[in-house]
């Protein structure tokens, strides 16, 4: 019983070490306008 507490008390700080940020911006990789081309149905704007 002792064993299962201590491992559920420690997991949530295992999981806040294992976090990391990025610093590299993800934005530039977006290509907004999938799916609009050849009968792709799908509106770019805001609906």
């Amino acid at each position: 019983m002792k064993k299962l507490l201590l491992v559920l008390l420690l997991s949530p700080v295992a999981n806040l070490q294992a976090q990391t940020h990025s610093s590299e911006k993800l934005v530039p990789y977006v290509r907004p306008i999938i799916g609009t081309q050849r009968m792709g149905h799908v509106y770019p704007g805001a609906t």
